[in-house]
């Protein structure tokens, strides 16, 4: 029997880096479900950055994590 990881996040896509996250700041990422404050899988780490305007504009990936579903 193999034992299964799931889905690794392996890239992250910015749609939307909305207003008012600071100037040049940066944060953590945390990952959940869709429309829900359930989290998803585990081990999942990321950290983000805005531009002179407060616009996220830059994500990164830290640990993939496992165990999110597609």
């Amino acid at each position: 029997m193999a034992i299964q990881d799931g889905f690794k996040v392996t890239g992250l896509t910015i749609l939307n880096g909305g207003t008012g996250w600071g100037t040049d700041a940066t944060g953590n990422l945390k990952m959940r479900g869709p429309g829900t404050h359930i989290d998803v899988g585990t081990g999942f780490t990321g950290t983000w950055e805005s531009d002179p305007g407060g616009v996220i504009d830059g994500v990164a990936i830290t640990a993939a994590g496992k165990n999110y579903s597609s």
